[in-house]
């Protein structure tokens, strides 16, 4: 017999089984230079981390502070991914993280040059020149600053200043990259050492020439760096 659905009445169905969501992501990515792939190769020599878990799933991930170029380099990587929050302590800021697993990726970031613990063993990868400015942002964006004020504000001969720094672990990584932005732009910068970091600083002249370097035209970077160049141009 047919069972009658009398009108108004609520039918409840069997729940669906759940659906895993298949995640994807570009493998090719890390294979062939373009002007996104050297800058998100940038941005992990910088903030990146690769490990292999105890089941011996390969692995690259990104945490940062700014959601919006997170959600940027996880579309050039065709990935769907899931962006998850860190909560950190009141007084540190909150990171994004985006955490991709694939040995095909992974394998092809060791051969860039870059490895898990890699704070202090990181290799400055062969670069080519074409895609240098984006590199160069990328880990700007991921371990540089840029400052933008006045100098010597108290006395009479006060004047504006610019200083971009770029920070690493690894001495080695620093003095490299020192060497490429002078080859390149004939730039020199003062090494520094403080709060366990070995720092790469560029005085006013050199820190404008970076800027026109690295931000012509840009397809990923973030704004609020870039606002501060562009903040003391205008000053």
């Amino acid at each position: 017999s047919t069972a009658l659905i009398k009108p108004g009445s609520w039918v409840r169905f069997p729940p669906q089984p759940h659906m895993p969501v298949i995640k994807s992501k570009n493998e090719n990515f890390f294979k062939k230079w373009s002007r996104d792939m050297a800058y998100v190769l940038g941005f992990l020599a910088a903030d990146g981390a690769l490990y292999i878990n105890k089941r011996g799933s390969h692995y690259f991930e990104l945490q940062i502070k700014d959601l919006l170029v997170l959600r940027k380099i996880r579309k050039s990587l065709g990935s769907n991914h899931k962006i998850t929050l860190r909560k950190k302590h009141k007084r540190q800021s909150q990171l994004y993280r985006l955490q991709i697993g694939s040995k095909i990726m992974f394998s092809d970031l060791i051969a860039l040059g870059l490895m898990p613990k890699k704070a202090k063993t990181m290799n400055f990868p062969s670069v080519p020149k074409k895609f240098l400015t984006d590199f160069i942002r990328g880990y700007f964006d991921g371990d540089g600053s840029v400052w933008s004020g006045l100098m010597h504000k108290n006395r009479v001969n006060a004047s504006k200043a610019l200083r971009v720094t770029f920070t690493s672990g690894n001495i080695n990584f620093l003095n490299n990259l020192a060497v490429a932005l002078h080859a390149g732009l004939k730039i020199n910068g003062v090494h520094s050492y403080y709060g366990n970091a070995h720092r790469l600083i560029y005085a006013t002249k050199p820190s404008l020439v970076l800027f026109k370097f690295m931000y012509n035209k840009p397809t990923l970077y973030l704004k609020r760096k870039r606002e501060i160049f562009q903040k003391y141009l205008l000053a």
